[in-house]
């Protein structure tokens, strides 16, 4: 089971706005099963559900060896646990073309096979057997872990935890959790946190009307100029430069 957990207001079919993503979360294992995901945010969550068959990849000419087919539907230990990764641009563009479907049309349904397979092959590029650059993976029990941070971070971004507190919430000592967290995501849980709440900040600037200062707020800056400093610094430019661009 896929499902896209976006934090925001939806308009109507025609004109969806989302105030901010949240992420994927894929749980692989029975649809009955009980898949219950928890969300917390500051405005109306919002989820999209996407049920695969367990034969989906019967017909693979792989055959039952496939990475691919094996890392879907979970074949080895850890299957119970899901996989939660922050939504950058690129999925959430994939997202938002889900909300905007019409069920009633006939060309809809092959835009929403479309939109979820390219949500999966995002999904399997970075937590798949072949992410982290041919790095070996990580046990399942610390792989979990670090989901676990990942999805706190961003269900926090207006109130990041301290990285000791963040290792209390998923049971991991200090030092390994920003050793093993590096070593998957490729940067510090900082650097992470803070690229986080600014990609938040470009949606909101994008899609909703709240004043610079408001969404400062929202993503856990209280000092509008600390705010700008941190975007100019990561974009080239400060929020207000970037918002009056984009018209």
């Amino acid at each position: 089971m896929l499902c896209i957990i976006l934090a925001g207001t939806l308009g109507d079919a025609a004109t969806a706005e989302i105030y901010s993503a949240g992420y994927l979360c894929l749980r692989r294992g029975a649809a009955e099963s009980d898949a219950a995901l928890h969300f917390t945010a500051s405005r109306m969550a919002l989820a999209v559900l996407i049920h695969f068959p367990t034969d989906w990849c019967r017909h693979c000419t792989r055959g039952p060896g496939c990475k691919v087919g094996r890392f879907l539907h979970a074949a080895g230990e850890g299957a119970e646990r899901p996989i939660s990764l922050a939504l950058d641009a690129e999925a959430l563009t994939q997202a938002e073309r889900l909300l905007r479907l019409r069920p009633d049309r006939d060309v809809d349904i092959l835009l929403a096979e479309q939109a979820a397979l390219a949500l999966l092959a995002w999904t399997y590029d970075r937590a798949g057997p072949s992410a982290g650059d041919g790095l070996p993976p990580l046990p399942s029990r610390i792989a979990a872990k670090l989901d676990d941070a990942v999805g706190i971070l961003h269900r926090r971004l207006d109130d990041p935890p301290t990285i000791p507190a963040l290792a209390r919430l998923v049971g991991m000592n200090e030092c390994d959790l920003k050793r093993y967290f590096k070593y998957r995501h490729g940067k510090s849980i900082a650097v992470f946190s803070r690229e986080a709440r600014l990609e938040t900040a470009c949606r909101l600037l994008r899609c909703c009307a709240a004043s610079v200062a408001e969404i400062g707020l929202e993503i856990g800056f209280s000092n509008p100029s600390q705010f700008a400093r941190a975007f100019r610094k990561h974009y080239g430019k400060n929020p207000a430069e970037y918002r009056r661009d984009l018209h």
